[in-house]
């Protein structure tokens, strides 16, 4: 199973425990929406088939932290992880209490350099969304962040990615040869959208 680098983030600036605000949340959380992603610089057939499909299929508010389940599907199959959004940060959970890892560190992107599974992440930059080809609804917030990571050994590519408040993850990039690739990218969202293409 393919997942994308495991996910979503929070928008944070004076964060409160149980902050909802869809515009300072950097991870999609509503119940139902789809997003879809694909690696723009892989040739068809394999760019569709390698597609992956994320969908937000359970949202429930436990004490101060949202418990979110994600679907994940790709053409090889699908599985559902849980993730905890609290105090800006995003955890992906082993079970409702316990933390398997922290994909975005409690109030995020207010934070310094975190480790986590061999690689060294940090805050880069805000910037506006990069040109995508993805049309936004005029309310979604345009401007986001850039976290770079690198292997704490310094072996492997460096890569970066890029989130939006609402949506979380937007653009995934490596390194490669000098200059940035995009490796990861969303290409459509909605609550009807489908990420293959029908017969």
């Amino acid at each position: 199973m393919k997942s994308i680098e495991i996910v979503a983030a929070m928008w944070a600036c004076g964060l409160a425990c149980e902050r909802t605000d869809p515009d300072q949340l950097f991870a999609p959380m509503e119940a139902g929406l789809t997003l879809a992603y694909e690696n723009p610089n892989l040739s068809e057939p394999r760019r569709t088939q390698e597609r992956l499909q994320v969908r937000i299929s359970k949202v429930e508010q436990v004490g101060g932290k949202w418990l979110v389940t994600k679907t994940f599907t790709t053409f090889e199959g699908q599985m559902d992880a849980l993730f905890a959004y609290e105090n800006g940060g995003v955890s992906l959970m082993k079970d409702p209490k316990t933390a398997a890892a922290v994909v975005l560190p409690a109030h995020f992107p207010n934070v310094k350099p975190w480790e986590e599974r061999g690689r060294r992440y940090a805050v880069e930059s805000r910037a506006a969304m990069p040109e995508t080809g993805l049309r936004l609804p005029g309310t979604t917030p345009r401007l986001g962040v850039w976290v770079a990571s690198e292997a704490v050994d310094g072996k492997g590519p460096k890569r970066r990615s890029f989130y939006l408040p609402r949506l979380g993850e937007i653009e995934s990039q490596e390194f490669q040869e000098g200059k940035w690739v995009t490796v990861n990218r969303l290409i459509s969202y909605g609550f009807t959208d489908l990420p293959f293409p029908q017969n």
